[in-house]
């Protein structure tokens, strides 16, 4: 008989007890500095074509726990009246491989002090389980056998207000709620996904000519749960390295890192340090990303654009 990991064991009794698989919305530790994952209101928020890739592994050492991976597209178009964007994921949770794919589009309005965005994002999630990789008791259970693929298709709204020097987003990424699958019958149930609420903030503090603080916060709200909070700050040297701590309530503390190798190219990355049970079990999350970016020159000079996230 194969080995059942400790978080495998885990999410067995969490579908016993819960009779329902929902999957879970991932968070990225360096959510500040690509806010296409959380708002698509963010699309064309800055004066550059920027795609990033992003790759976490959640809980190493434990077999089966989440791996995420994204990839993040968006500009501003027609001279930075309207933003688009997209977004492609994969999150792999044990036997659940769940594929995401949106496309933004954001409605700016200057303002004297900043920009006023609101968003919009409409695409799908192609949610597949395999089920031949457990470990079954019963040989005769004609249930969890096969690979079950579940299609939801999903809309999402959010508004970002933003200049050079702070921003402030709130985000509904997904508004339809999609029945979910009762695992010990393999059929969907009355029971839907919950619903996410994501409100974020930052400022720019400048401390001296080249070092600027910023401070910023991630609220989460789910349906029926407590809300999630994340507090970070980071120091930023010369424009060209940011080093923070960040905290997840309940969960973790954050390293923060982030390297501007010239006018295109940043890499950044972030290791997860575990406050809650699962600490004994496993050294941590990594999570690293690639941004590349393109200056539109038409924009180059507008003193409201950020370049700081």
């Amino acid at each position: 008989m194969k080995i059942v990991t400790r978080l495998s064991f885990c999410v067995v009794l969490l579908l016993a007890s819960w009779g329902v698989f929902a999957q879970q919305r991932p968070v990225i530790s360096q959510y500040m500095y690509n806010g296409m994952v959380l708002n698509p209101a963010y699309a064309g928020s800055t004066n550059e074509f920027s795609a990033a890739v992003i790759h976490r592994d959640q809980w190493v050492n434990i077999d089966g726990a989440p791996s995420f991976q994204t990839f993040t597209a968006h500009t501003p178009l027609f001279s930075n009246q309207i933003g688009v964007g997209l977004t492609a994921t994969r999150d792999q949770v044990g036997i659940h491989t769940d594929y995401g794919f949106y496309a933004s589009y954001a409605y700016k309005i200057k303002l004297s002090t900043g920009y006023l965005a609101m968003g919009l994002q409409g695409g799908f999630n192609d949610r597949r389980s395999n089920y031949d990789l457990l470990t079954i008791r019963d040989k005769n259970d004609n249930i969890l056998i096969g690979t079950d693929r579940k299609f939801s298709p999903n809309f999402g709204t959010g508004a970002y207000y933003y200049n050079k020097r702070m921003y402030l987003g709130a985000s509904i990424p997904h508004i339809v709620k999609n029945r979910v699958v009762d695992v010990s019958l393999g059929k969907e149930t009355e029971a839907r996904t919950p619903r996410y609420v994501y409100l974020t903030g930052g400022m720019v503090f400048p401390l001296t000519d080249n070092i600027n603080l910023l401070p910023a916060v991630l609220i989460r709200y789910q349906d029926h749960l407590p809300l999630g909070i994340d507090l970070n700050c980071n120091v930023i040297f010369e424009d060209i390295v940011y080093a923070g701590l960040s905290y997840r309530s309940g969960d973790s503390m954050t390293l923060i890192t982030q390297l501007v190798l010239n006018e295109n190219i940043r890499l950044g990355y972030a290791y997860d340090v575990v406050t809650s049970g699962q600490r004994q079990y496993t050294n941590g999350t990594h999570e690293i990303m690639i941004n590349y970016r393109v200056l539109i020159k038409a924009l180059s000079k507008d003193p409201l654009c950020p370049v700081y996230y």
